[in-house]
């Protein structure tokens, strides 16, 4: 991502040099002239590049973003694991001589890593905690209160939510990336074109041809 942001300024900066020099060199105006590159042409490139600026500055705001909606996930994720993983520990004990809370509670086996896993075995650990008052009276008595569970499944139900968001992140992202390299390879071709008339029209006048650079 660093290698490719530094290019993309590079290349930026060459197009903004050629585009400035030409709009503020009338010789070099004047010598592609002869070579059909008009106002127009130039015009042409000047949008070119900022088309391709703002996309490029869109592009980089996306991954920015896309960084802190996945740094919120983990720590959400992580946050609501923990304190499953804690409350399961509890519940198990208080429920070791009752198979069937145990089953209701989803509370046999291994917490669940995946988080297609994870969020459903959580949800069915506060959900059936507290839809049922018998549970649920039992839970409290351990510590495991109303206010805690519901707690605890709106974090399952936040994680869940903070995944979607940085799934649609990763897709913005995606389409800005497309979006910036396809303006600036549009920005990129304009000014090959005018550095290669350029050396032709300019072909007697080098110090002309340093100002708006090289391929």
């Amino acid at each position: 991502m660093a290698r490719t942001s530094k290019k993309n300024e590079k290349d930026l900066l060459a197009i903004q040099l050629t585009v400035e020099n030409i709009q503020a060199n009338e010789d070099i105006k004047s010598g592609l002239a002869d070579f059909n590159v008009t106002q127009e042409k130039i015009t042409e490139g000047e949008n070119l590049y900022n088309t391709a600026h703002e996309k490029y500055k869109g592009q980089t705001k996306a991954y920015a973003l896309q960084g802190a909606a996945n740094n919120y996930f983990i720590k959400t994720r992580d946050n609501a694991r923990k304190i499953h993983v804690s409350y399961a520990k509890i519940a198990r004990k208080k429920f070791a001589d009752d198979p069937d809370a145990l089953e209701l509670l989803d509370l046999n086996g291994s917490r669940k890593r995946p988080l297609a896993e994870f969020i459903p075995q959580a949800r069915r650990f506060y959900e059936n905690g507290l839809g049922d008052a018998s549970l649920l009276e039992k839970l409290a008595s351990v510590g495991l209160t109303k206010e805690r569970l519901e707690a605890g499944l709106a974090l399952v139900n936040e994680t869940e939510a903070a995944y979607n968001r940085l799934q649609a992140s990763r897709g913005t992202s995606q389409q800005a990336t497309q979006d910036r390299n396809e303006s600036l390879a549009a920005a990129l071709r304009w000014r090959s074109e005018i550095l290669t008339i350029s050396e032709v029209a300019l072909k007697d006048k080098p110090e002309l041809l340093e100002k708006l650079g090289k391929h």
